[in-house]
Parts: structure tokens; sequence; C-alpha cells
């Protein structure tokens, strides 16, 4: 019955402390403020959303966010309370809310430009390889400059493996072909694979729109997104002449692969160390002519690689060390 009797007591002060005019607002926009910035901190760190890119979302959210805090604080106290508390809260709150945001922003903003700094610290390696600097973090913008160039090492290797397979770096070798007499065989493969180099000139393509989509994507102000769609574009162009020249000396050296491979298949030869030796005048002719063009694509090849280490060189994205 004693028990009883007190909690009627602390169950009559706790209504009376309830019914007070003042609702004790200064409490309720304190915690009110706490709340937010708890609620904003743990909801920025875990959203997959740029705040910079969703301005008007996140200022709406920040919206909701004030009101339901506000709601929340008018069903415990704030109902007690003066109406010009009940706004003036309100308005803090929000205003809180707002303030959050447009901080987050500026940080967003200012992560961004970090962001597109760092891409100049991506390094091609000696393999073609693009690399970071160890322990550096990639913003979207580093990471979509990043894939792209590992995107193109690809293409290349993929290229290259296809010409490795088809034997191109041995049927100018009379030692190699005499102990591999299958790369005599089906020469019409060397017209089969061509459209491959079509195929890979595609995705080249498609790789180079994808950055542009992305860039769209990750960076709200125009300016900024023209800035950085203009560099890279620049930087793009420094090479995209010699890609396309490449892709065209590539087919011609599928078509030269193709008449060698049959030349080599239906005439006599013998091989004396890595040098052809034919039975005639007339063959000598046909084979010099058809290695001719066989060395001068190459050697234009060569000159194409090298002059593209020499540029990414220059710009510093070759790590020459």
């Amino acid at each position: 019955m004693i028990s009883s009797a007190w909690r009627d007591d602390g169950l009559d002060e706790w209504e009376a402390a309830l019914e007070q005019s003042d609702g004790r607002p200064w409490i309720a926009m304190l915690a009110g403020a706490g709340a937010i910035l708890l609620i904003a901190i743990v909801a920025i760190n875990l959203s997959p959303f740029d705040m910079s890119t969703h301005r008007a979302g996140a200022l709406a959210a920040a919206t909701i966010l004030a009101a339901l805090v506000w709601g929340g604080a008018w069903f415990l106290t704030l109902r007690h309370a003066t109406t010009g508390w009940k706004i003036g809260v309100a308005a803090v709150l929000w205003g809180i809310a707002l303030l959050i945001v447009a901080g987050a922003i500026a940080f967003a903003n200012i992560a961004l430009r970090i962001d597109a700094a760092n891409v100049r610290r991506i390094r091609i390696d000696e393999t073609g390889e693009p690399r970071l600097p160890p322990g550096m973090a990639a913003g979207p913008i580093t990471r979509t400059m990043f894939d792209f160039l590992r995107d193109m090492t690809s293409e290349r290797h993929q290229r290259e493996a296809m010409f490795q397979v088809m034997g191109m770096d041995r049927l100018h070798d009379a030692y190699m072909v005499s102990n591999t007499p299958a790369m005599l065989k089906d020469c019409a493969r060397f017209v089969r694979v061509e459209p491959k180099i079509d195929q890979s000139d595609r995705r080249v393509t498609a790789a180079i729109a994808r950055v542009h989509t992305r860039l769209g994507v990750f960076v709200a102000d125009e300016a900024t997104r023209r800035e950085l769609v203009k560099a890279f574009d620049k930087g793009l162009n420094i090479n995209l002449s010699n890609m396309r020249r490449s892709s065209e000396l590539q087919r011609r050296q599928l078509e030269i692969g193709g008449r060698l491979c049959t030349f080599l298949a239906t005439h006599r030869w013998k091989a004396m160390g890595s040098q052809f030796m034919f039975y005639n005048q007339g063959d000598i002719g046909m084979f010099n002519r058809t290695i001719t063009d066989w060395n001068d694509a190459a050697r234009e090849q060569t000159a194409l690689v090298a002059d593209a280490r020499r540029k990414m060189t220059e710009t510093g994205l070759l790590d020459a060390r």
C-alpha cells in the first residue's frame, strides 16, 4: 500500500510537470538538435548517394527529419509550450538540419575536387597496368578514369593474345614455322578473326562513352563536369589517332598474315636458321614483297607503341621509374 501510494504521488508530479505552460522548450530544442545531428551523421555515412549530386533530395530529407524530430518533441513536452516557442523550436531544428546538409554538400564538393586532382596520381607501370599510390582512397572520378585505363589495357592484352594464338609473332621465322607445321593449316583463320578488331574498337568507343556518362552522374555542377570531360577528351585525343591507326595496322597485318600463310603452305621452301630458302627466283620475289609489307606494318606498329609511351611519360601518366 505504501509503495502504491508513492507511485501515485510520482505519477501526479509527472503529469503536473507535463501540464506546465512552458513545456521545457529549451530542453526539447537541445535534445532535438542532438538527435538531428546524430541521425544525420549516421545517414550521411551510410547513404550511397552523393549529397552534391542529389541536393534537392538531401534538402527534402533534412526537412522531413526536422519535422519528425519536432513531432517527437511536441508529443513529449513541447505541446505544453506557447505557440511562439513551438514555431521557434521548429525553425531552429529545421535550420540545423539544413545547415548540416549544406555542410555535407560543401564537404562533398571539396572531396570532389580532391578526387578530380587525384586522377593525376594514376600511373601506368611497365606492364601497361594502371596503378594507384598505396593507401590512396579512390573516389568516383578517380575510379572512373582508373577503370577506363584498365579497360584499355585489357583490350590491348586481348589483341596481343589473339595475335599470339594466330602465330603472328612466329610466322615470319622459318625455324619456328618448320617446327610448328600446324601454323600453315587453316590459313583462312586470319580473315575470320579480323571482325574481332572491329568488336574491340566498339568496346573502346563504349568505354569512352561510359566515362562521359559516369562523370554526368557523379558531377552535378555543369561547369565542373564540362571541365572534367574536356580534360579527359584532351588526354584521350593525344593517343586516339594512334589507337585508330593501330587498329588499321592490325587489320593490315592479319591480311598479310593470311597471304604469307597461304604462300608458305603452297610453295616449296626449307629453313636455314630463321630464314626461308626457296627453290626458284619467282618464289623469292613473291616472298620478299610479302615480308616487306609485313615488316613495314610491324615497324609502324612498334613506332606507334613507342610514341604512346613517350606521350604518357611526358604527361606523367607512365611511371618511368
